[in-house]
């Protein structure tokens, strides 16, 4: 048995702590946090002398000078109701100190800031951002996004979600950093049906269509019932009865405030 898991034999379940993984040969370390020190460093273990670790940089230091070659210590033992963000805090601290999420000095690739949230460092940004600038996909890889997508449509939402999400969704405004993003993204972008050929309608026939599909005569139209039992032909019939836009009246449907009746 290796020194490694000779080490971690003597944990005791469940103990929570800063640990971290350190390069003999070059002393660079990775820093990480448990709240199962002992199981999660036997993880580590294995998963760096299979290569199959996460951490790719990590892990191909290992291949190249050899799982003997790294050796593990706990940086600090923290108590068993610490809270997230305090944990959290503590990872961020001993990342700090080591400054492991510069490559010179470390493997981290993520980086854990005061407010709790885990970041990519902006080298890892660069790097990204350098290997995705200007990638194109196959013919073949879009056809096999489609398929995917068709055969694997996804699960689709609970109520309880939908409710969640249009109150979240309710009264948003958009900030005017927003806009302006959103209006130069727009700018000089062609319409979806440049260059197709669109049918084209006399008046006449315009007329004729718009009074055999206006109101209920249309096939999609949707009936609704509001709670005082008045029943619509469609959402923009109940709309202009309840004196709101026709997108509100389309939410008053999907929050239960009218009820569909086709």
């Amino acid at each position: 048995m290796s020194d490694w898991l000779i080490k971690t034999n003597t944990l005791k379940t469940k103990q929570v702590g800063v640990y971290c993984i350190r390069n003999t040969l070059n002393c660079k370390v990775y820093i990480g946090i448990s709240t199962d020190l002992k199981y999660r460093l036997k993880t580590h273990y294995h998963k760096l002398k299979s290569n199959q670790h996460h951490n790719k940089h990590l892990q191909q230091s290992v291949n190249k000078h050899g799982i003997e070659n790294f050796i593990f210590d706990i940086l600090e033992y923290l108590p068993s109701n610490i809270d997230d963000s305090q944990l959290l805090t503590a990872e961020y601290h001993y990342q700090n100190k080591y400054n492991s999420t510069d490559k010179k000095n470390g493997y981290n690739i993520l980086i854990t800031d005061m407010s709790g949230k885990v970041r990519h460092t902006e080298e890892h940004k660069r790097h990204m951002s350098a290997i995705l600038t200007g990638r194109k996909f196959t013919e073949k890889h879009c056809a096999n996004i489609k398929r995917a997508q068709f055969e694997h449509p996804g699960k689709p939402h609970t109520d309880e979600f939908r409710r969640h999400m249009s109150e979240l969704m309710k009264n948003r405004r958009l900030s005017e950093e927003t806009k302006k993003k959103i209006s130069i993204a727009k700018t000089n972008k062609p319409s979806p049906n440049k260059g197709k050929k669109l049918p084209c309608f006399s008046e006449s026939r315009k007329q004729l269509i718009s009074q055999r599909y206006k109101g209920g005569n249309n096939p999609g139209a949707i009936r609704v019932k509001d709670r005082n039992g008045n029943i619509y032909s469609t959402i923009g019939e109940a709309a202009v009865a309840l004196g709101v836009c026709r997108t509100t009246a389309e939410k008053m449907l999907k929050n239960a405030v009218l009820e569909r009746l086709s």
